[in-house]
C-alpha cells in the first residue's frame, strides 16, 4: 500500500497577510483544497489540515498557523502526528530569486535564504525533502521584506491563477511518479506575463 503524502503551503497567519506575495504557497494549498474537495478544517497545535485523496493516493493538505519563520514547528508536528517520512513531504513556498510567473521543483536543497524553509530544515533535521518554489521575482528598487509583504496586483493575480494550474499538474506528477519526474517535466516552465 502506498503511504500518504503531505503538501504544506507556507505563509503568515492573519487577514493582513492574505493575498501577499509571501503567502503564495498557502494560497496554492487552499486552491488545491477547493479543487480536490479536501476541507482544511482540522487543527493541530501549530497547523490546520485536511485529509483526502488525489491521484489514487491519500493526501494531507496542511497550513501552518504560526508565522513563516516558525514553519518548522508546524511541519515537525505534522510529520510526527501522521508518522510520515520526509519522502512524503512537499513544501510549497514563494521565491523572490525566481522570476515572477515561473516555478521550480527541487529536492535536497538549501533554504536559499528563505526563513520558513530554514526553520523546517532545522526542525526536521534534514533538507532531504521536495519543494515547489513559486517565483514572485523582486523589484530592486524596493526593500525585499516590503516587497514580499505587498499584495499581488490585479494583473499579477491573473498570472498567478494560470500558474496555479501548472503547479497542480506538477504536484499531480509528484504524487503519482515522484519528484524526479516532476522536475524533468515542469522545471523552468513559466506563464508568460504581460
Amino acid at each position: 500500500m502506498v503511504s500518504p503524502c503531505c503538501i504544506v503551503g507556507l505563509g503568515n497567519p492573519g487577514k493582513e497577510y492574505e493575498g501577499t506575495r509571501h503567502n503564495v504557497g498557502k494560497k496554492l494549498v487552499k486552491s488545491l483544497s477547493r479543487k480536490w474537495d479536501i476541507r482544511i478544517d482540522r487543527r493541530g497545535r501549530t497547523y490546520r489540515f485536511g485529509k483526502g485523496e488525489s491521484e489514487g493516493r491519500a493526501v494531507y493538505l496542511c497550513l501552518p498557523s504560526v508565522f513563516m519563520n516558525e514553519s518548522g514547528k508546524a511541519v515537525q508536528g505534522i510529520m510526527h502526528r501522521f508518522k510520515l517520512s520526509l519522502d512524503a513531504l512537499l513544501v510549497v513556498h514563494d521565491d523572490a530569486d525566481i522570476p515572477f510567473g515561473k516555478i521550480k521543483l527541487v529536492y535536497s536543497s538549501t533554504s536559499g535564504g528563505h526563513r520558513g524553509v530554514a526553520s523546517i530544515i532545522e526542525h526536521v533535521g534534514s533538507h532531504e525533502f521536495a519543494r515547489l518554489k513559486i517565483g514572485i521575482g523582486r523589484e530592486e528598487s524596493k526593500d525585499l521584506v516590503e516587497y514580499v509583504l505587498e499584495r499581488f496586483t490585479a494583473e499579477e493575480k491573473k498570472v498567478i491563477n494560470k500558474l496555479f494550474l501548472l503547479c497542480e499538474k506538477a504536484i499531480a506528477v509528484w504524487i503519482d511518479e515522484g519528484i524526479e519526474k516532476a522536475m524533468s517535466l515542469y522545471n523552468n516552465r513559466r506563464i508568460l506575463t504581460c
